[in-house]
């Protein structure tokens, strides 16, 4: 159950990421911060994004993206169990 709950946060950490590149020309326009909330059937996680030029940072419980547009360069470091994805 828990190894679900984690494939469905780093699920949702992607969708964000991608989304980020498709639409960066949008999302980079200034800098910015925002609360973030999702609700799914498993509950509703809360967040924090930062977005910098061409640089994003979105922190949940569960997981901290960083993102780099102009290194081409994304990281998503698993706070729980103290991992970190680079790509």
């Amino acid at each position: 159950m828990e190894c679900r709950k984690q494939n469905r946060t780093i699920s949702m950490v992607l969708v964000v990421v991608i989304s980020i590149f498709l639409f960066g020309g949008i999302a980079i326009a200034r800098d910015f911060s925002a609360d973030m909330v999702s609700t799914t059937k498993g509950g509703v996680v809360t967040g924090k994004i930062f977005v910098a030029e061409e640089k994003t940072r979105m922190e949940t419980p569960q997981a901290i993206t960083i993102t780099r547009i102009d290194k081409n360069v994304v990281w998503i470091s698993n706070v729980r169990l103290g991992t970190c994805i680079n790509g």
